[in-house]
């Protein structure tokens, strides 16, 4: 296990975050089983498998993004084969979340804004001949 972001147990990142964050990727052979309790106050998270099958609370995954209930239990993978996956988790925002096409945002005003930024930045590059 390898921690990118945050921390795990007495493993930090030597990254620097103002959010607070784990974010860790864990490899493991065929038949090893791995738990992970969230830091305190962490009470969302997720998961990517990007190689191979691994269990968790009895459903199989592989190759797909899944986010957990929310709560601050632990969390138990079994490699149903070798695999590696990236695990996130982190605290709750304090506010509602307005979801784009490609974006999340904090309010409905930062996304069309958000918007209007990518828009401006695609006509100048095609203005440029980059795009």
């Amino acid at each position: 296990m390898t921690v990118l972001l945050g921390s795990h147990g007495h493993v930090a990142s030597p990254l620097q975050t103002p959010l607070d964050v784990s974010l860790l990727w864990v490899e493991l052979t065929a038949g090893e089983t791995w738990d992970h309790t969230p830091q305190v106050g962490q009470h969302v998270a997720w998961c990517f498998v990007q190689r191979g099958d691994v269990d968790v609370s009895g459903e199989r995954l592989n190759r797909e993004l899944v986010i957990f209930e929310e709560g601050d239990g632990a969390l138990y993978f079994h490699a149903v084969t070798q695999c590696a996956f990236l695990l996130g988790s982190n605290v709750k925002h304090s506010y509602e979340l307005v979801l784009g096409t490609h974006s999340v945002h904090t309010s409905e005003q930062r996304l069309i804004a958000g918007q209007r930024r990518i828009a401006e930045i695609g006509e100048a590059l095609r203005a440029s001949g980059k795009l």
